[in-house]
């Protein structure tokens, strides 16, 4: 019975030291507030979109940002590169200044390292303030958090003209689990 219990044992405990032990993971809350400026340049190029039949399609994309950037990784003694699961809630898209609300638009669609995050109903362009439930999957955002960098990307169809210049705000909010560093 030794004979037997004992290499069995033995590799149990080999598998053991050797997995990833989940009752080690940090759990935290992370929410992202990242700034860009959308500019009257970036919009219309010289181009008169009333002239020219279903050339008013918009893509404006933003600079990169990283999510080690934040303080929650470094008071979690995490990274980025450690995130085990991922709950997405939701991502807030908000002009700060220069215009009053998102009523240039139509069919907004908002993506994340080209996957898309969601878009938002046409009706409710007329806020200034956009809460749009994330429908992106977990292995999206395991594909897209430990790579760290990320930015986004903006489309929509320009009904009216935009303010010279808009800035936006872009909100992320996570709930993740992630190993500690070593």
């Amino acid at each position: 019975m030794n004979r037997i219990l004992l290499p069995v044992l033995a590799i149990v405990a080999f598998l053991i030291s050797a997995c990833e032990r989940k009752d080690n993971l940090v759990s935290f809350n992370l929410d992202t507030h990242d700034t860009t400026k959308w500019t009257v340049l970036e919009v219309h190029n010289d181009v008169l979109t009333d002239t020219f039949p279903n050339n008013q399609g918009m893509t404006l994309l933003t600079a990169p940002f990283k999510f080690s950037s934040y303080a929650k990784f470094l008071a979690n003694k995490t990274a980025p590169a450690n995130v085990r699961d991922v709950e997405a809630i939701n991502l807030i898209i908000k002009i700060d200044s220069g215009a009053a609300s998102f009523e240039f638009a139509r069919d907004l669609r908002i993506f994340v390292n080209e996957v898309e995050m969601g878009a938002v109903d046409n009706a409710k362009l007329i806020e200034p303030e956009l809460v749009i439930p994330l429908k992106s999957k977990e292995k999206d955002w395991l594909n897209i958090i430990p790579k760290d960098q990320y930015s986004f990307r903006t489309d929509f169809e320009l009904i009216s003209p935009l303010p010279d210049s808009v800035y936006v705000s872009y909100k992320l909010n996570f709930r993740l689990k992630s190993v500690p560093n070593d």
